[in-house]
């Protein structure tokens, strides 16, 4: 059967709301809210119907998230190498999640702040090799 034309604009209107709310909470949470995995049950419900639901606000938080994580590495210039390895990570997990919820992140500006990043690093040998002993990075 199909849905009637004025349920399933409420139902578009109320995904579209708690996609909205659960991206701002993965604003403030990052790992407990993609742990939680509400946002991809909105996604499937939304898929599996044929809902259309407005991602706009979404996706201007999700690119808010991104450029931040950018900048909190950017600061960290090469100081603290395994938690700079646990911001990439974070980065490129956001990147994947955004991708699996079809939003597409706009990443120029987070490619300049990366080569800004690797530009001021003193150079990836101090980076990969102290005194010939080589440190390891996370697989990742």
């Amino acid at each position: 059967m199909e849905i009637p034309y004025e349920i399933r604009v409420a139902a578009e209107v109320t995904l579209s709301d708690r996609l909205f709310q659960e991206i701002n909470e993965l604003k403030k949470d990052f790992k407990k809210t993609k742990e939680k995995g509400e946002i991809d049950r909105i996604i499937e419900e939304a898929k599996e119907h044929s809902y259309r639901v407005r991602r706009e606000k979404s996706l201007l938080v999700l690119n808010e998230i991104l450029m931040e994580k950018m900048n909190l590495l950017q600061e960290s210039k090469g100081a603290d190498l395994p938690r700079q390895a646990d911001q990439i990570e974070e980065v490129m997990t956001l990147l994947d999640l955004a991708k699996k919820w079809d939003f597409e992140i706009s990443l120029e500006e987070s490619r300049n702040l990366m080569a800004r990043y690797w530009r001021n690093v003193s150079g990836p040998e101090k980076c990969w090799w102290e005194n010939g002993t080589p440190k390891l990075f996370s697989p990742i």
